[in-house]
């Protein structure tokens, strides 16, 4: 028997939707234009966008060739599409929200996914940032440095995601256990 969904889950839903739409399309749209500001320049551009939480640069950022301006934004593409991928998983997630039997069997695969995300961006987030501090000009060098984090705060959360998936699947595993005994 199917439970309706409450109406705040399916608005939450639907904003899900709409970021992982939204987030595909300005994906699509930064890549896009950064690659042709770098081919229209002949390769005398190679513009670097940041893509920072709290910190603003007030100049524009330069790759010094064309092989760290790739690296770059594949990169930045790695970090965009694991963005989306944890927000489709989240929207997956969503849709499960009925009353369903299996509920927690099928939960436990796409949190545990939505985990390796987040640490993936987290990780992939500093590489990004290395080569950024990289690119800056000499002048501001001795102003900015870079250090890697072992341990990034986003990756107690993945941690957290992934402690919960193992916890999801082991509540399964027991229902299980305990529908075989009745």
């Amino acid at each position: 028997m199917h439970a309706s969904i409450p109406s705040y889950l399916k608005l939450l839903k639907l904003i899900v939707l709409l970021s992982l739409l939204i987030g595909s399309v300005a994906l699509a749209v930064v890549m896009t234009y950064s690659i042709v500001v770098a081919l229209q320049s002949g390769g005398t551009h190679l513009p670097l966008i940041l893509m920072s939480d709290a910190l603003r640069f007030q100049l524009d950022l330069e790759a010094v060739s064309w092989m760290v301006f790739v690296g770059y934004y594949l990169l930045f593409l790695a970090i965009g599409l694991s963005a989306l991928f944890f927000l489709f998983c989240l929207y997956r997630t969503l849709a499960l929200v009925k009353a369903n039997a299996r509920f927690v069997a099928d939960l436990s695969p796409l949190v545990r996914d939505m985990g390796f995300a987040i640490l993936v961006i987290a990780y992939l987030k500093q590489g990004l940032w290395f080569l950024a501090v990289e690119q800056l000009p000499v002048a501001y060098t001795p102003l900015v440095s870079f250090s890697f984090q072992l341990i990034p705060e986003q990756a107690i959360y993945a941690v957290l995601l992934l402690v919960l998936s193992r916890l999801f699947r082991y509540a399964q595993l027991l229902q299980d256990e305990q529908d075989l005994t009745v």
